[in-house]
């Protein structure tokens, strides 16, 4: 009987070789496509920049350029040549934004109001030298240049008369009728000023032989002089705040003698206060604080004589 031809047995344990031929076959592909990347065509890469830029680039808005209008450089928008080169200018100063702090904010606002201040002083002081001229152009017709004068001091305007064979008799607080002409017209220069006025009575050293001594007739003559003008068109109350002071003996101008005192001690004095403006500032809440209005002095100082 013919025998069987025997087969050879196959290698079950050679299938690595399949699987290392693919692994060596992909690493040449990746070796390959390395080589070709580091291979770069200059002309070509610069040509797809420039595509992408004018991309993202390109005018899009009526205000602006490009999207690009605050950040971008300007060889992005306008140079060409520049970006043919790779090169870019510097941002221009009109796009980079204008940050403006709070305290640049408000030392703007400060320095409005410090303006707006001056201008209301330099008003002020017009309206006081014309009140002087007017009351001074009064005292010159009542020919009382050596009994009363006006004048400007820290205070304000200062009206001084002197109440001898003026305003007053000796020892008394009835108006003489010779008073009346200059009292009118001094109650029509002041009226117009919104200021504050003090009316001030002085005395001399001499002792009042009435009964109220020299505090009360200072202050008589005071209260009768501004009721006076009230009733000559000055306006109490519902325009300027006046009130009458009494001074007494106090604030002499000059040195009193122990015997006739000194008729120019004798006096009334019309204060005019000068007004001071202050800045506007703002609270927590930003509410105006203080907004630039007028702070008489009347209620910031203490009155006190001017010799």
């Amino acid at each position: 009987m013919a025998r069987k031809k025997v087969h050879a047995d196959e290698h079950p344990d050679e299938r690595w070789l399949l699987t290392y031929a693919d692994m060596i076959t992909l690493l040449m592909a990746l070796f390959m496509v390395l080589y070709a990347m580091s291979m770069v065509n200059k002309t070509k890469f610069e040509a797809l920049r420039l595509t992408l830029k004018q991309s993202f680039s390109g005018a899009i808005l009526t205000g602006g350029s490009s999207i690009l209008d605050h950040g971008a450089v300007s060889s992005s928008q306008t140079q060409a040549q520049s970006d043919l080169q790779g090169k870019d200018s510097a941002v221009p100063e009109t796009f980079a934004p204008s940050a403006v702090t709070h305290d640049a904010r408000e030392q703007g606002t400060l320095q409005a109001n410090a303006s707006a201040a001056r201008k209301a002083e330099l008003v002020q002081e017009s309206q006081l030298e014309h009140a002087k001229a007017k009351v001074n152009s009064a005292i010159r017709a009542a020919h009382l240049e050596g009994k009363a004068k006006a004048f400007i001091d820290r205070r304000g305007l200062v009206i001084r008369l002197v109440t001898d064979q003026v305003l007053f008799s000796l020892g008394s607080y009835q108006l003489r009728p010779e008073a009346d002409p200059l009292l009118t017209h001094i109650a029509a220069a002041i009226d117009p000023l919104p200021n504050a006025v003090h009316v001030e009575g002085y005395t001399d050293s001499l002792p009042c032989s009435c009964s109220f001594g020299n505090y009360g007739l200072s202050f008589n003559r005071a209260q009768t002089v501004l009721d006076f003008m009230g009733q000559r068109g000055f306006r109490i109350g519902d325009r300027h705040d006046a009130v009458a002071i009494p001074y007494g003996a106090r604030h002499p101008l000059s040195p009193n003698s122990p015997t006739s005192g000194n008729p120019r001690n004798r006096r009334v004095d019309i204060v005019i206060l000068r007004n001071t403006f202050t800045t506007t500032t703002t609270g927590p809440l930003g509410d105006p604080v203080g907004a630039g209005g007028p702070v008489s002095a009347a209620s910031s100082t203490t009155s006190t004589a001017t010799p």
